[in-house]
């Protein structure tokens, strides 16, 4: 639902809809739990990013960074910040039970600050993981989410073949009571070819979800947990080309597997229209062979150079593991604003680099931007109601309370009734138009 207003008189909006609902198709109302997600423009011609500044020595965030002190370059030429603000997203550490469930708000709402404050989605290949070795990554990933608070969100995806599978939520239970099903898959002594193949659908599959963050206002964290990823090995490099004469680069042709450099650009890529924050952590009971094969590490550093993150062993000194720290390293953020030039805004990625002049601070962000074309909208154009619905942008300027109650049919296939309630957070305000729509599981309207 997408609602306007003017700001007269308060008026209290109830919308009824009679909606045919098919497979896994919902209702989406505008004013939804959403974080806020500014990468991109900021005012006119502005551009933010987003990224974490932590101690090099223990990974605590660093809170008092000026302008001053940061150093922003794009394709190499160094850029005038227009601002830089900390964002603190640190949430009372819980106790090592899970906690007490508590009762969500009655409602929904568009507010700034409404939505999770962090989104992490932790991604395991259970296939470089021997049965009965993943238990330390299981209890360090129980812990992570008892450090999180009631407004952030967390998810669970195994590949290359499933496993385990839970969507980004605030119901850090359901993650909990999926987390009995990460069960170590490896196959000892994968042949490698085997092992080629598992690292080249890893790497498509870490596309895919990365494009889906692309899609949405969310600010995430990835977490990709293994222990072997093969790479484009040096000792095992040839020029590939593609169909109509596409050279798709170097490859690590094993026994038929094309691994080419194109699928870690490919990755490089959605990170950066994502702008996601992404770890890499190796677990350390490694799956017997596969460990000790020549190459099947390679990937990890050709995946780490791409997206800009620093693999971490699973256990760390003094007690902690990598998910200890990765909590305390993505509880607060920096939001810096620049201005790129004109020619710069092509639609393509472009090279971004970060650095502090203060010792001992390192900051983490992806090494690419992306750099949309200009927005074609006409002076003078307003948006409609109808207009908001085709765009996954939030748009609080109208602040909104909301809930939606659905009566299915007995029939499944025969309309089911949706009941709306919708009011302005501001007294004074009256609502000039509204729309609603559907949109299927894949983000369809």
């Amino acid at each position: 639902m997408s609602l306007l207003a003017t700001r007269p008189r308060l008026l209290l909006s109830v919308f009824v809809l009679f909606l045919g609902l098919s497979g896994a198709g919902a209702l989406r109302l505008l004013a939804q739990q959403t974080p806020t997600r500014t990468v991109g423009t900021a005012g006119s011609g502005s551009t933010t990013v987003r990224f974490l500044a932590v101690s090099t020595d223990d990974g605590k965030p660093v809170t008092d960074l000026t302008a001053a002190d940061v150093v922003l370059k794009v394709d190499g030429k160094a850029r005038v910040l227009k601002s830089l603000d900390f964002v603190s997203l640190a949430s009372p550490a819980h106790a090592a039970a899970p906690p007490a469930e508590s009762l969500p708000p009655p409602f929904t709402t568009n507010t700034a600050g409404s939505g999770p404050n962090r989104s992490v989605m932790f991604v395991v290949d259970l296939e470089t993981m021997a049965s009965g070795g993943e238990v330390l990554t299981r209890d360090a990933i129980g812990k992570f989410l008892n450090g999180l608070g009631p407004n952030d969100q967390a998810g669970i995806q195994g590949i290359p073949h499933g496993g385990i599978s839970v969507d980004l939520t605030s119901d850090l239970n359901r993650v909990r009571l999926a987390l009995p099903n990460l069960i170590g898959q490896a196959v000892q002594g994968e042949s490698a070819s085997d092992g080629s193949a598992r690292s080249l659908s890893d790497l498509v599959q870490l596309q895919g979800i990365l494009d889906n963050f692309s899609k949405t206002e969310t600010y995430a964290t990835v977490v990709y947990i293994t222990s072997s990823l093969y790479g484009v090995s040096a000792t095992a490099t040839m020029s590939q080309t593609g169909g109509g004469g596409r050279n798709v680069g170097t490859s690590n042709n094993i026994a038929g597997s094309l691994l080419t450099q194109d699928y870690f650009d490919s990755v490089k890529n959605a990170a950066a229209a994502a702008q996601v924050q992404f770890f890499i952590v190796e677990p350390t009971n490694r799956a017997g062979a596969t460990s000790g094969m020549n190459g099947s590490t390679d990937g990890i550093g050709n995946l780490a150079a791409a997206v800009g993150a620093q693999p971490m062993q699973l256990a760390l000194p003094n007690n902690e593991t990598a998910m200890d720290r990765i909590l305390r390293e993505t509880s607060g953020y920096y939001v810096a604003t620049f201005d790129p030039e004109t020619n710069e805004r092509n639609g393509f990625a472009h090279g971004l680099g970060l650095s502090s002049s203060r010792k001992g601070v390192t900051l983490r962000v992806t090494e690419n931007i992306a750099l949309p074309k200009p927005s074609a909208t006409k002076a003078g154009a307003t948006t409609s109601a109808n207009d908001t619905l085709k765009t996954g942008t939030v748009f609080r300027d109208l602040p909104l309370r909301a809930v939606a109650y659905v009566q299915r049919n007995a029939d499944p296939l025969k309309t089911a009734l949706v009941l709306g309630v919708a009011e302005p957070i501001e007294p004074g305000t009256r609502f000039t138009g509204a729309s609603a729509g559907m949109y299927d599981k894949t983000g369809h309207l």
